[in-house]
Protein backbone atom coordinates (compact mmCIF):
# COMPACT_ATOMS: atom_id res chain seq x y z
CA UNK A 1 0.00 0.00 0.00
CA UNK A 2 3.37 2.51 -0.09
CA UNK A 3 2.41 3.22 -3.63
CA UNK A 4 2.18 7.49 -3.78
CA UNK A 5 -1.26 8.43 -3.53
CA UNK A 6 -2.93 11.61 -2.50
CA UNK A 7 -6.43 11.02 -1.33
CA UNK A 8 -9.42 12.99 -0.47
CA UNK A 9 -11.36 12.13 2.05
CA UNK A 10 -14.60 13.83 1.98
CA UNK A 11 -16.36 13.31 5.23
CA UNK A 12 -13.00 13.60 7.34
CA UNK A 13 -14.46 14.01 10.91
CA UNK A 14 -16.88 11.28 10.79
CA UNK A 15 -16.71 7.63 12.25
CA UNK A 16 -15.68 6.44 8.54
CA UNK A 17 -13.90 9.67 7.24
CA UNK A 18 -11.58 9.84 11.27
CA UNK A 19 -10.72 5.90 10.89
CA UNK A 20 -9.70 5.37 7.88
CA UNK A 21 -7.13 8.62 8.01
CA UNK A 22 -6.13 6.80 11.34
CA UNK A 23 -5.54 3.85 9.40
CA UNK A 24 -4.15 5.20 6.14
CA UNK A 25 -1.60 7.54 8.08
CA UNK A 26 -0.28 4.86 10.08
CA UNK A 27 0.02 2.24 7.43
CA UNK A 28 0.91 3.94 4.47
CA UNK A 29 2.84 6.64 3.15
CA UNK A 30 -0.21 8.51 1.31
CA UNK A 31 -0.82 11.79 1.47
CA UNK A 32 -3.89 12.74 2.92
CA UNK A 33 -6.61 15.81 2.42
CA UNK A 34 -9.62 15.71 4.81
CA UNK A 35 -12.76 17.68 3.50
CA UNK A 36 -15.61 18.51 5.80
CA UNK A 37 -18.21 21.30 6.22
CA UNK A 38 -16.50 22.64 9.42
CA UNK A 39 -13.55 21.27 10.65
CA UNK A 40 -12.95 21.54 14.70
CA UNK A 41 -10.39 19.25 15.31
CA UNK A 42 -7.14 17.33 13.46
CA UNK A 43 -7.13 13.31 13.97
CA UNK A 44 -3.49 13.61 11.93
CA UNK A 45 -0.75 15.74 10.67
CA UNK A 46 -2.84 16.44 7.76
CA UNK A 47 -4.31 19.31 5.65
CA UNK A 48 -7.83 19.94 6.27
CA UNK A 49 -10.42 21.48 4.05
CA UNK A 50 -13.36 23.32 5.50
CA UNK A 51 -16.37 23.65 2.25
CA UNK A 52 -19.75 23.07 1.84
CA UNK A 53 -19.73 20.59 -0.71
CA UNK A 54 -23.64 21.21 -2.01
CA UNK A 55 -21.78 24.94 -2.85
CA UNK A 56 -20.36 24.28 -6.21
CA UNK A 57 -18.84 27.25 -6.48
CA UNK A 58 -17.11 27.72 -3.41
CA UNK A 59 -15.44 23.80 -3.82
CA UNK A 60 -14.03 24.56 -7.24
CA UNK A 61 -12.07 27.29 -5.20
CA UNK A 62 -11.72 25.58 -1.88
CA UNK A 63 -9.61 22.24 -4.12
CA UNK A 64 -8.10 24.40 -6.88
CA UNK A 65 -4.97 24.48 -4.85
CA UNK A 66 -4.50 20.89 -4.71
CA UNK A 67 -3.16 19.14 -7.68
CA UNK A 68 -1.97 15.92 -7.04
CA UNK A 69 -5.33 13.92 -5.89
CA UNK A 70 -5.03 10.57 -7.18
CA UNK A 71 -8.44 9.50 -4.89
CA UNK A 72 -11.27 10.40 -3.32
CA UNK A 73 -12.34 8.68 -0.47
CA UNK A 74 -16.34 9.53 -0.11
CA UNK A 75 -18.26 9.19 3.27
CA UNK A 76 -20.18 12.62 3.16
CA UNK A 77 -23.89 12.69 4.02
CA UNK A 78 -26.18 15.62 4.57
CA UNK A 79 -29.46 14.93 6.47
CA UNK A 80 -32.81 15.53 4.91
CA UNK A 81 -36.53 15.34 6.56
CA UNK A 82 -36.84 11.98 5.57
CA UNK A 83 -34.70 9.85 3.57
CA UNK A 84 -36.24 9.78 0.31
CA UNK A 85 -35.78 13.87 0.51
CA UNK A 86 -31.70 13.69 0.88
CA UNK A 87 -31.60 11.96 -2.92
CA UNK A 88 -30.50 15.45 -4.18
CA UNK A 89 -28.62 16.94 -1.54
CA UNK A 90 -26.22 13.67 -1.33
CA UNK A 91 -25.55 13.28 -4.63
CA UNK A 92 -24.58 16.50 -5.27
CA UNK A 93 -22.10 16.38 -2.60
CA UNK A 94 -20.58 13.80 -4.37
CA UNK A 95 -20.62 15.12 -7.71
CA UNK A 96 -19.51 18.29 -6.72
CA UNK A 97 -16.65 16.72 -4.86
CA UNK A 98 -15.25 15.20 -7.92
CA UNK A 99 -16.07 17.65 -10.68
CA UNK A 100 -14.18 20.27 -8.69
CA UNK A 101 -11.34 17.68 -8.24
CA UNK A 102 -11.04 17.59 -11.90
CA UNK A 103 -11.61 20.77 -12.60
CA UNK A 104 -8.53 21.15 -10.63
CA UNK A 105 -6.55 19.34 -13.08
CA UNK A 106 -5.91 16.70 -10.84
CA UNK A 107 -4.77 13.20 -11.91
CA UNK A 108 -7.74 11.09 -10.58
CA UNK A 109 -7.24 7.20 -10.59
CA UNK A 110 -10.38 6.41 -8.54
CA UNK A 111 -13.16 7.31 -6.32
CA UNK A 112 -14.36 5.16 -3.38
CA UNK A 113 -17.75 5.17 -2.36
CA UNK A 114 -19.52 4.46 0.74
CA UNK A 115 -22.80 3.04 1.07
CA UNK A 116 -25.06 0.61 3.18
CA UNK A 117 -27.69 -1.36 3.72
CA UNK A 118 -30.47 0.98 2.89
CA UNK A 119 -29.12 0.19 -0.93
CA UNK A 120 -31.21 -3.01 -0.09
CA UNK A 121 -33.99 -1.73 1.34
CA UNK A 122 -33.00 -2.23 4.82
CA UNK A 123 -34.38 0.62 6.54
CA UNK A 124 -37.69 0.23 4.95
CA UNK A 125 -38.46 -3.81 6.10
CA UNK A 126 -38.05 -6.92 6.09
CA UNK A 127 -35.85 -7.23 2.45
CA UNK A 128 -34.02 -10.44 0.32
CA UNK A 129 -31.19 -11.80 2.61
CA UNK A 130 -28.47 -12.50 2.69
CA UNK A 131 -28.21 -9.30 0.52
CA UNK A 132 -26.12 -9.53 -2.64
CA UNK A 133 -24.55 -7.01 -4.38
CA UNK A 134 -26.49 -8.53 -7.48
CA UNK A 135 -29.75 -8.15 -6.03
CA UNK A 136 -32.21 -5.90 -8.05
CA UNK A 137 -32.62 -2.37 -6.77
CA UNK A 138 -35.86 -1.16 -4.90
CA UNK A 139 -38.36 1.19 -6.67
CA UNK A 140 -38.60 4.54 -5.32
CA UNK A 141 -35.99 7.32 -4.62
CA UNK A 142 -32.53 6.14 -3.09
CA UNK A 143 -29.20 8.68 -3.31
CA UNK A 144 -27.30 5.50 -3.38
CA UNK A 145 -28.25 4.45 -6.67
CA UNK A 146 -28.15 8.71 -7.99
CA UNK A 147 -24.71 8.11 -6.61
CA UNK A 148 -23.76 5.14 -8.31
CA UNK A 149 -25.25 5.94 -11.42
CA UNK A 150 -23.48 9.45 -11.58
CA UNK A 151 -20.29 7.48 -11.39
CA UNK A 152 -20.65 4.71 -13.85
CA UNK A 153 -21.66 7.48 -16.37
CA UNK A 154 -19.29 10.69 -15.34
CA UNK A 155 -15.98 7.92 -15.25
CA UNK A 156 -16.98 6.24 -18.95
CA UNK A 157 -14.24 7.38 -20.95
CA UNK A 158 -12.08 9.02 -18.01
CA UNK A 159 -8.60 8.12 -16.67
CA UNK A 160 -10.84 7.46 -12.96
CA UNK A 161 -12.80 4.52 -12.21
CA UNK A 162 -15.04 3.67 -8.59
CA UNK A 163 -15.31 1.46 -6.47
CA UNK A 164 -18.26 1.32 -3.50
CA UNK A 165 -18.33 -0.56 -0.17
CA UNK A 166 -21.55 -1.06 1.47
CA UNK A 167 -21.29 -1.57 5.75
CA UNK A 168 -24.16 -1.79 8.02
CA UNK A 169 -24.05 0.23 11.78
CA UNK A 170 -20.13 1.27 11.07
CA UNK A 171 -18.76 1.38 14.89
CA UNK A 172 -15.79 3.03 16.59
CA UNK A 173 -14.63 4.51 18.91
CA UNK A 174 -15.00 8.32 17.87
CA UNK A 175 -15.88 11.13 19.89
CA UNK A 176 -18.03 13.60 18.05
CA UNK A 177 -19.88 11.38 15.82
CA UNK A 178 -23.36 10.90 17.16
CA UNK A 179 -24.50 8.40 14.25
CA UNK A 180 -22.32 6.14 16.34
CA UNK A 181 -24.19 2.77 17.74
CA UNK A 182 -21.49 2.17 20.25
CA UNK A 183 -21.37 5.92 21.86
CA UNK A 184 -25.25 5.38 21.83
CA UNK A 185 -25.20 1.96 23.45
CA UNK A 186 -22.26 3.19 26.01
CA UNK A 187 -24.28 6.58 27.27
CA UNK A 188 -27.79 4.61 27.38
CA UNK A 189 -25.92 1.89 29.41
CA UNK A 190 -24.26 4.47 32.26
CA UNK A 191 -27.26 7.08 32.41
CA UNK A 192 -29.22 3.79 33.72
CA UNK A 193 -26.65 2.70 35.95
CA UNK A 194 -26.36 6.52 37.10
CA UNK A 195 -30.02 6.66 38.14
CA UNK A 196 -29.83 3.48 39.44
CA UNK A 197 -32.46 1.28 36.95
CA UNK A 198 -31.38 -2.35 35.78
CA UNK A 199 -30.43 -2.17 31.67
CA UNK A 200 -33.18 -2.99 29.78
CA UNK A 201 -33.67 -3.15 25.98
CA UNK A 202 -35.55 -0.42 24.66
CA UNK A 203 -36.69 -1.76 21.55
CA UNK A 204 -39.14 -3.99 20.26
CA UNK A 205 -39.91 -8.15 20.66
CA UNK A 206 -38.90 -8.30 17.36
CA UNK A 207 -35.46 -6.66 17.18
CA UNK A 208 -34.24 -8.11 20.10
CA UNK A 209 -34.49 -11.53 18.44
CA UNK A 210 -33.97 -10.61 14.88
CA UNK A 211 -30.62 -11.26 13.08
CA UNK A 212 -27.81 -8.38 12.30
CA UNK A 213 -24.69 -7.30 11.84
CA UNK A 214 -22.15 -4.84 12.21
CA UNK A 215 -18.88 -3.31 10.45
CA UNK A 216 -16.06 -2.13 12.69
CA UNK A 217 -14.66 0.95 11.43
CA UNK A 218 -10.28 -0.30 11.30
CA UNK A 219 -11.80 -2.65 9.66
CA UNK A 220 -14.12 -1.13 6.95
CA UNK A 221 -10.47 1.72 6.71
CA UNK A 222 -9.06 -1.49 5.68
CA UNK A 223 -10.88 -2.24 2.82
CA UNK A 224 -11.13 1.26 1.27
CA UNK A 225 -7.77 1.00 1.37
CA UNK A 226 -7.00 -2.37 -0.19
CA UNK A 227 -9.79 -0.73 -2.69
CA UNK A 228 -7.81 2.09 -3.69
CA UNK A 229 -5.17 0.07 -4.68
CA UNK A 230 -6.11 -3.42 -6.10
CA UNK A 231 -7.00 -3.38 -9.17
CA UNK A 232 -9.47 -6.25 -9.95
CA UNK A 233 -11.58 -3.93 -7.55
CA UNK A 234 -11.95 -1.50 -10.66
CA UNK A 235 -16.04 -0.79 -11.04
CA UNK A 236 -16.94 -3.28 -8.12
CA UNK A 237 -19.72 -3.06 -5.62
CA UNK A 238 -18.85 -5.06 -2.35
CA UNK A 239 -20.53 -5.44 0.93
CA UNK A 240 -18.28 -5.34 3.72
CA UNK A 241 -18.79 -6.12 7.33
CA UNK A 242 -17.21 -8.10 10.48
CA UNK A 243 -18.42 -11.24 8.45
CA UNK A 244 -20.67 -12.78 11.47
CA UNK A 245 -24.12 -11.79 12.84
CA UNK A 246 -25.36 -11.69 16.19
CA UNK A 247 -28.55 -10.49 17.94
CA UNK A 248 -29.34 -8.29 20.72
CA UNK A 249 -30.63 -11.05 22.89
CA UNK A 250 -27.75 -12.91 23.19
CA UNK A 251 -25.27 -9.73 23.26
CA UNK A 252 -27.63 -7.54 25.41
CA UNK A 253 -26.47 -9.67 29.25
CA UNK A 254 -22.96 -8.88 27.75
CA UNK A 255 -23.51 -5.32 27.43
CA UNK A 256 -25.09 -5.17 31.28
CA UNK A 257 -22.35 -7.45 32.36
CA UNK A 258 -19.51 -5.07 30.86
CA UNK A 259 -21.05 -1.99 32.84
CA UNK A 260 -21.77 -3.77 36.18
CA UNK A 261 -25.54 -3.82 36.09
CA UNK A 262 -28.45 -6.09 36.54
CA UNK A 263 -29.86 -7.46 33.40
CA UNK A 264 -33.20 -5.69 32.40
CA UNK A 265 -36.35 -6.59 31.00
CA UNK A 266 -37.56 -5.75 26.78
CA UNK A 267 -39.57 -2.72 26.75
CA UNK A 268 -39.93 -0.35 23.84
CA UNK A 269 -38.67 3.43 25.14
CA UNK A 270 -39.25 6.29 23.25
CA UNK A 271 -35.20 7.31 22.91
CA UNK A 272 -35.03 10.49 21.48
CA UNK A 273 -37.73 11.46 23.70
CA UNK A 274 -36.97 10.15 27.15
CA UNK A 275 -33.08 9.88 27.14
CA UNK A 276 -32.32 13.39 25.60
CA UNK A 277 -34.17 14.72 28.71
CA UNK A 278 -31.43 13.34 30.59
CA UNK A 279 -29.13 15.62 29.37
CA UNK A 280 -28.57 17.11 33.02
CA UNK A 281 -27.28 13.35 34.60
CA UNK A 282 -24.80 12.78 31.45
CA UNK A 283 -23.33 16.06 32.58
CA UNK A 284 -23.12 15.07 36.16
CA UNK A 285 -21.58 11.64 35.06
CA UNK A 286 -19.04 13.37 32.85
CA UNK A 287 -18.18 15.93 35.75
CA UNK A 288 -18.11 13.01 38.19
CA UNK A 289 -16.08 10.97 36.52
CA UNK A 290 -13.35 13.29 34.83
CA UNK A 291 -14.46 12.59 31.38
CA UNK A 292 -13.88 14.80 28.32
CA UNK A 293 -16.54 17.57 27.97
CA UNK A 294 -18.31 16.45 25.26
CA UNK A 295 -21.98 17.76 25.09
CA UNK A 296 -24.99 14.81 24.84
CA UNK A 297 -25.87 16.13 21.55
CA UNK A 298 -22.31 15.95 20.34
CA UNK A 299 -21.59 12.24 21.73
CA UNK A 300 -25.15 10.73 21.14
CA UNK A 301 -28.13 10.81 18.46
CA UNK A 302 -30.68 9.16 20.39
CA UNK A 303 -33.16 9.31 17.29
CA UNK A 304 -30.79 6.69 15.70
CA UNK A 305 -31.18 4.59 18.86
CA UNK A 306 -34.85 4.58 18.16
CA UNK A 307 -33.97 3.34 14.87
CA UNK A 308 -31.39 0.64 15.35
CA UNK A 309 -34.22 -0.91 18.35
CA UNK A 310 -37.29 -0.97 15.84
CA UNK A 311 -35.55 -2.99 12.82
CA UNK A 312 -38.36 -6.43 13.61
CA UNK A 313 -36.58 -8.26 10.61
CA UNK A 314 -33.36 -9.92 9.72
CA UNK A 315 -30.23 -7.41 8.73
CA UNK A 316 -28.02 -9.69 7.06
CA UNK A 317 -25.48 -9.60 3.94
CA UNK A 318 -23.52 -12.13 1.92
CA UNK A 319 -19.98 -11.06 2.36
CA UNK A 320 -18.78 -13.61 0.00
CA UNK A 321 -17.46 -11.30 -2.98
CA UNK A 322 -15.33 -9.57 -1.14
CA UNK A 323 -13.55 -12.71 0.03
CA UNK A 324 -13.63 -13.88 -3.49
CA UNK A 325 -11.56 -10.87 -4.31
CA UNK A 326 -9.41 -11.22 -1.48
CA UNK A 327 -10.26 -9.02 1.40
CA UNK A 328 -10.61 -11.50 4.07
CA UNK A 329 -10.46 -9.09 7.50
CA UNK A 330 -13.08 -10.45 9.76
CA UNK A 331 -13.60 -10.04 13.75
CA UNK A 332 -16.32 -11.12 16.42
CA UNK A 333 -18.96 -8.14 16.54
CA UNK A 334 -19.62 -8.76 20.06
CA UNK A 335 -15.94 -9.32 21.14
CA UNK A 336 -15.39 -5.65 19.05
CA UNK A 337 -18.26 -3.69 20.71
CA UNK A 338 -16.62 -4.73 24.26
CA UNK A 339 -13.31 -3.61 22.63
CA UNK A 340 -14.56 -0.39 21.54
CA UNK A 341 -16.52 0.64 25.32
CA UNK A 342 -12.76 -0.22 26.59
CA UNK A 343 -11.26 1.71 24.19
CA UNK A 344 -13.54 4.68 25.31
CA UNK A 345 -13.31 4.09 28.65
CA UNK A 346 -9.15 4.43 28.08
CA UNK A 347 -10.19 8.16 26.26
CA UNK A 348 -11.91 9.44 28.80
CA UNK A 349 -15.19 9.58 26.47
CA UNK A 350 -17.17 6.82 28.81
CA UNK A 351 -16.88 5.91 32.94
CA UNK A 352 -15.39 2.61 34.07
Amino acid sequence: MNEERVVLVVGATGVIGRSFIRYAGANTDWSLVGVQRSVNSTVQKIAYCAVDLLDFEATKIALKKYKNITDIVYAGYVHGSAWQSATVANTNLLRHAVQAVEAAGNPLKRVVLLQGMKYYGSNLGPFRTPAKETDARLAGPNFYYDQEDYLVTASQGKSWDWVIFRPHVVCGATAGSPLNIVSMLGAYAVICRELGLPLDFPGTAAAFEAISQATDAQLLAKAISWGIVTPECSRQAFNVTNGDFFRWKNFWPKLAEFFNMKMGVQQPVDLAQVMTAKEAVWNEIVRKHGLNPIAMEKFVYWPFGNYVFSLDWDVMASTTKIRQYGFAECLDTEDMFLNLFRKMQDDKQLPR
